[in-house]
């Protein structure tokens, strides 16, 4: 006698769930390595050569990127790595040195500086790449950082001063001198710009130079990082510790310390969408609202400056380029630095951080640019 076995309808209902799991890990994994492809998984679609090792690269709307070496600076379509001009700045071979290497360039929209080792800030015509001014230390001192808005831009050195000139002339608009030894790093925001030292930070009104806030600290200051409305800094008493202020006010609103067994060291502050992002001796996440950690990567050997791209956090290394994913720290992809000589990893310090746009990333070689299409 034939029976007609039907299983229950349970265990029916737990093979199907059990299939759309499956399916579900399998979409997923297509998925991350369709990410991984669009990343880093591809052949550069260009290659552009310089003619010395590249500190910095910047992106100029979608359509655009900088490139700039200690001889000269190049402007390139983004998309095919045709030169569009190129200005030559005479050699600054000093400008290898680590602390350079968040630093160099920055753009208003009209106008590049850029800080050279000799002392000297070069603005440059974005649209045609000729010198609309040159300003020159007369002590020689080496400039810290430099920052720009629509109107001033401006200069620290390490002679302890900030000074401000008109972006378009290169006219001095003013200069003060800082009270302490300084680390100064300065971000123009609104009608003030802010400048960190070594123990006090400091508000001036951006048209006159007057001191409007200060802020002091029982411990060395360390990196920076600025949004709508509060700034994020770091200081070293013993171990680290993360500060928010108040933008308006430089009121504290939380600090957190952290041990120097987890955080000895800090390279670099990014703040995105209500995250902090800390690079140093490790990568990790604080709460912008409330400093509290969401997470950190195991990756060991960073050091650059994160850049924010869409959900992705891209990340450089001694060798290589992280792609992690920004929510939770995971590890997405990475690649080797292109044109990496591992017989010179000593300088890999002096390796310029990536940049990126919403359809390309650029990687620095030692003397070239590569060019990673992120379309799909």
């Amino acid at each position: 006698m034939r029976i007609n076995y039907r299983p229950p309808r349970l265990i029916s209902s737990v093979v199907l769930l059990l299939v759309i799991i499956l399916l579900g890990v399998i979409y997923e994994t297509f998925s991350l390595e369709k990410k991984q492809a669009l990343i880093l998984g591809k052949q550069p679609v260009w290659e552009f050569k310089t003619d010395g090792r590249i500190l910095s690269c910047l992106p100029e709307n979608e359509s655009r990127v900088f490139v700039y070496t200690p001889n000269a600076i190049y402007l390139l379509d983004s998309s095919t790595g045709e030169l569009q001009w190129k200005t030559n700045l005479g050699d600054d071979t000093g400008v290898y040195r680590k602390y350079t290497i968040e630093a160099g360039i920055k753009s208003n929209g009209k106008a590049l500086i850029l800080q050279r080792d000799d002392g000297a800030v070069v603005s440059l015509s974005i649209q045609d790449g000729k010198i609309l001014w040159k300003s020159v230390s007369t002590t020689k001192a080496p400039v810290y950082d430099i920052g720009i808005d629509s109107n001033l831009a401006y200069v620290t050195r390490r002679s302890a001063s900030i000074t401000a000139y008109d972006a378009d002339s290169g006219e001095r608009a003013w200069s003060e001198t800082v009270p302490d030894r300084t680390s100064l790093y300065i971000f123009p925001e609104n009608d003030k710009v802010y400048l960190g030292t070594s123990y006090v930070l400091y508000a001036y009104d951006i048209r006159t130079g007057d001191v409007l806030l200060e802020h002091r600290l029982d411990g060395f200051m360390g990196k920076m990082a600025i949004d709508v409305n509060s700034i994020y800094i770091t200081y070293l008493n013993g171990e680290y510790i993360f500060v928010s202020l108040d933008k308006e006010s430089l009121e504290r609103q939380w600090s957190i310390h952290r041990g120097l067994q987890s955080v000895s060291e800090v390279n670099a502050m990014l703040v995105d969408n209500g995250v902090i992002f800390v690079s140093g001796n490790r990568l990790l996440a604080l709460s912008a609202a409330t400093g509290e950690t969401l997470w950190v990567s195991d990756i060991k050997d960073i050091f650059g400056k994160p850049v924010v791209l869409n959900d992705f956090l891209i990340i450089l290394g001694k060798t290589k380029v992280y792609i992690l994913n920004k929510t939770d720290g995971s590890l997405i992809d990475n690649q080797k630095i292109p044109g990496f000589l591992p017989l010179l990893s000593w300088m890999s310090y002096s390796q310029a951080n990536p940049c990126a746009s919403e359809s390309m990333i650029w990687i620095p070689g030692n003397s070239s640019l590569y060019a990673y299409d992120l379309t799909p």
